[in-house]
């Protein structure tokens, strides 16, 4: 089974990260870094809360690349004081600033080459699969484990290089209990036990195929006549058990997971699914 986490920055503020837990979720990564010079207000205090809650906690900068990639990768580094039982760092890719293919790649590797000296580890990379594509699908990255925005398909396509993915951000719309606003929510394609050991050790599982992926509205087929039968068991109406994710079964699907005190949002993730086969 897939495992649940989010990601967080500034924009979500103060978090109650025990109430973040309560609801499900196994692990976060939160905005640490950008540009040379630039720290999230709140990763300090996201940094502790999240292992204090005991979620499996990650932290990520944000790649500018018309600044030094060195001087973003020590500052990064003089940052984030990662300890064995945390994700690998991860390097957020997604804005070009009018840079060439080749000179963003090179920039890319400068940094992932100075946090792996570091740290010993291989820093994730976050992107969509179309921004890597512009990059040329470069070979030289795809040795690093893949953290993919995909809002559209389910699952995502890899990248060219990539065989899988390690983690994917499947909503930037999410709700969670103990964040006011929106938040991006996550799935590790993984067990809970492989998630401890990619953090323990930095080798992400290697399985093609993403585990319990999460179905939502538009969805069909025999997944999703699972869910409205064990939703209709429950005492949530999702309508006829006919596979379609209509806006009815949606709708019980919010109230189950309302109910259940989970991650509210209207798709059945692998916490969902969890406490619907319980």
């Amino acid at each position: 089974m897939s495992v649940a986490g989010i990601d967080v920055s500034d924009y979500q503020g103060a978090v109650d990260w025990p109430a973040v837990a309560a609801a499900g979720v196994r692990f976060a990564i939160a905005k640490a870094t950008e540009d040379a010079d630039f720290t999230a207000e709140t990763f300090a205090r996201n940094w502790a809360g999240i292992r204090a809650a005991g979620l499996v906690r990650g932290a990520y900068h944000f790649f500018r690349p018309l600044v030094d990639a060195q001087a973003q990768a020590e500052h990064f580094l003089a940052t984030v004081a990662s300890g064995p039982r945390d994700l690998p760092p991860t390097l957020d890719v997604e804005v070009r600033d009018g840079v060439d293919a080749p000179t963003f790649v090179r920039g890319m590797l400068q940094w992932l080459d100075a946090v792996r000296a570091a740290t010993g580890r291989a820093a994730m990379i976050y992107a969509s699969q179309s921004f890597l594509e512009e990059l040329g699908g470069p070979r030289e990255i795809s040795n690093h484990p893949l953290w993919i925005v995909d809002y559209e398909r389910r699952p995502p396509i890899p990248p060219r290089g990539w065989r899988t993915y390690t983690l994917w951000q499947y909503t930037s719309t999410g709700s969670v209990t103990g964040i006011a606003g929106p938040v991006d929510l996550d799935v590790f394609n993984g067990s809970s036990a492989e998630l401890a050991a990619f953090a323990a050790t930095g080798r992400a599982p290697t399985g093609e195929r993403p585990r319990d992926t999460p179905l939502r509205e538009g969805d069909a087929g025999p997944g999703v006549a699972e869910i409205q039968t064990r939703l209709k068991a429950k005492g949530f109406d999702p309508g006829p058990a006919d596979g379609v994710f209509g806006p009815k079964t949606r709708a019980a699907v919010i109230a189950f997971q309302r109910a259940a005190r989970l991650v509210v949002d209207g798709i059945v993730g692998p916490q969902t699914l969890a406490a619907l086969r319980a």
